[in-house]
């Protein structure tokens, strides 16, 4: 015997009831639509998931999830963990490439909206980078390790303005994350001011939240001359 849900449309129910039949329908549909994964497939994501966290052979983890993807080419997760291994590679066509498959799959996802701006810049089309940039700065999860990322991206896609107020977001919510303070600084340095740089950089070297090293190696406080101010400023030879 059919499923209720399938015969509705020739039984006569009051709306609220057909609307919730309609529902009920649409969520099962979206549920067999949905690829599961195997338990040797699940195997493989997780040990390609273990080497991209611990730092192990990216290679391996792409060739396991290559295995994954070719027998479920909608499995989201499996295309953001090889978005990311494939960026990690500086293989960036087949990236971006991942990243829009992704993106199709979960367009309301944050995490992906960030992978596909990154891609896409990296490969040169700005113009989807822009458009996934957009998205991501109204889906991204609101902690300041994303609002920094956030604030890289659109330092590279020279939206100046936007770079800054996100950097200053990702400040505002962890006020100890010395990697958002720096990016603070080098925003700042590059729209010129180079006085509210040096003094946002002062004070992360102050709270030991930068170290003089990673000022030294940074090319946009160098070449703005921030980096030079602030490290006499501190004493430091």
């Amino acid at each position: 015997m059919r499923p209720d849900y399938l015969q509705c449309r020739n039984m006569r129910l009051p709306k609220p009831t057909i609307l919730v039949a309609l529902l009920l329908l649409g969520h099962t549909l979206a549920a067999t639509a949905q690829d599961i994964r195997s338990p040797a497939q699940s195997a493989e994501f997780r040990r390609a998931e273990a080497a991209w966290r611990s730092g192990g052979s990216l290679l391996e983890a792409k060739e396991r999830l290559d295995n994954v993807i070719a027998s479920l080419p909608a499995d989201s997760d499996a295309l953001v963990l090889r978005t990311k291994i494939l960026l990690a590679m500086d293989r960036n066509e087949e990236a971006y490439q991942d990243a829009r498959a992704a993106a199709q799959l979960k367009p309301e996802d944050g995490e992906v909206n960030l992978l596909m701006t990154r891609a896409a810049r990296l490969v040169g089309d700005t113009t989807a980078a822009l458009a996934a940039l957009r998205r991501a700065s109204t889906t991204i999860s609101s902690d300041s390790h994303s609002h920094l990322r956030l604030s890289v991206e659109s330092l590279h896609l020279n939206r100046l303005e936007e770079a800054e107020s996100l950097a200053r977001v990702a400040v505002a919510l962890d006020p100890q994350n010395g990697h958002a303070r720096l990016q603070l600084a080098r925003v700042l340095a590059v729209r010129g001011n180079v006085e509210a740089a040096v003094k946002a950089l002062t004070a992360a070297m102050e709270r030991s939240l930068v170290t003089r090293g990673r000022i030294e190696e940074d090319s946009i406080l160098v070449w703005t001359g921030v980096a030079r101010r602030v490290l006499d400023s501190s004493g430091a030879d």
